[in-house]
Parts: C-alpha cells; structure tokens; sequence
C-alpha cells in the first residue's frame, strides 16, 4: 500500500511574525491529526503506512513595508519559518539576504530561478517535472492533480491549507481557521525573538 502524502501550507503572512506561534499550534495539531490516522483499529489489523507531511509557504510571507521585512531583506520571515520546520518557501529576496543564508538552515527557498526538490517531491513556480510529483509554490484558482502536478488555492494569513494525496490522487483539500483561543507555542515564540532581535540589530547598524 502507497503511502499518503500531506501538504500543509501558508499563504499571504505578510510579515506577521506575532501569529507565528499561535500558527504553529494549529500545525502542529494537524500533523499530530495525520500521525494518529496511521494507528490499527484493532491489534490483529496492521497499520497502514505512515504517510508524509511537507510544510510549505506559498509566498507573500513579508511586506517591504513592515519594518523587519525592510532590515532583512525579506529574510525574516523565512528564517522563522525554518524554526517552525517548515520544508519549503516561496520568497522574494535581495541578493544580499539569500547570500546570507546559511547552509545549515533546513528550508528550500524557492524563487523563479531557485526550484527544489524535497522527499522525491519537486517544488517549482515554472515548468513541473511529467515523471515526477510537482507542486506548483504559487497560489491557483482550485486544489488540483493533473499529470502530475499539484496547484493550491490561496488561504488567508491566518488559515493553513491541507491536501491529502494518495498516489496520483487528491483525495481531499481543506481550509483551517486559527482558532481565537489557540495559544501561542513557547518554542516558537523563542524563534520569533531571535529573529526579532536580529533584525532590530541590523536596523542599528543601518
């Protein structure tokens, strides 16, 4: 039996790094939602094959005119989301910050010269792979699979989008609001005052 594939994915954050750990515990639920669906209904039943789960952002994650988007050249959003354990990002970066990204940091930043691909996986905003899963790292009208290729609709920055695929199939798409009571992932919220504080010190310097 195939193993399924889950995206969980971003969109339209527009430098809110303040909702990044409130976000965070609305992912980390549905990724414990997709692990608990692996579990056998009874000891005699095997139980299926744990699926994947590739996080991503879609992109519009910073806004030049919020202030740690401007210092960092777009990178402050991308290196928080590497935090959270994001797999992938959509980005618009200066030369200079994609030059200061180091190689230990996990996330693939996609642009339209950078595709990438992750866990068999190919992540692109310009020609899919026929031979290969590709997902479209740009927002489409609806959630399809054709021929390989996966587009995702938009979702609001305080949504995160989930397709379900098993095989060459969609088996589903939905759409999670965060909720009002969410509380906010200490973890996470650490991550945020790093970044915070790295872009303050690179305001300092000019």
């Amino acid at each position: 039996m195939e193993a399924p594939l889950t995206i969980l994915y971003t969109y339209g954050l527009r430098g809110d790094l303040d909702v990044l750990p409130r976000l965070y515990t609305l992912i980390r639920q549905l990724r414990a939602l997709n692990s608990e669906a692996a579990v056998p209904v009874c000891e005699d039943e095997p139980a299926p094959p744990i699926g994947r789960v590739l996080l991503l952002d879609l992109g519009d994650s910073c806004a030049p005119d919020v202030w740690h988007c401007g210092v960092s050249g777009g990178l402050s959003m991308p290196l928080a989301f590497d935090g959270m354990g994001y797999h992938a990002a959509t980005v618009a970066l200066t030369p200079e910050a994609r030059a200061r990204v180091s190689e230990s940091t996990q996330l693939k930043l996609i642009d339209a010269d950078h595709p990438a691909e992750v866990d068999g996986v190919w992540l692109t905003l310009g020609d899919p792979r026929p031979d290969q899963l590709t997902i479209r790292m740009q927002p489409a009208e609806f959630a399809d699979l054709t021929d390989n290729l996966l587009t995702l609709p938009a979702v609001k920055g305080r949504q995160v989008g989930e397709a379900r695929l098993r095989g060459s199939m969609l088996v589903s798409h939905m759409v999670y609001d965060l909720p009002t009571n969410a509380l906010p992932d200490p973890t996470i919220a650490g991550v945020v005052d790093l970044v915070t504080s790295e872009a303050r010190y690179r305001q300092k310097r000019g």
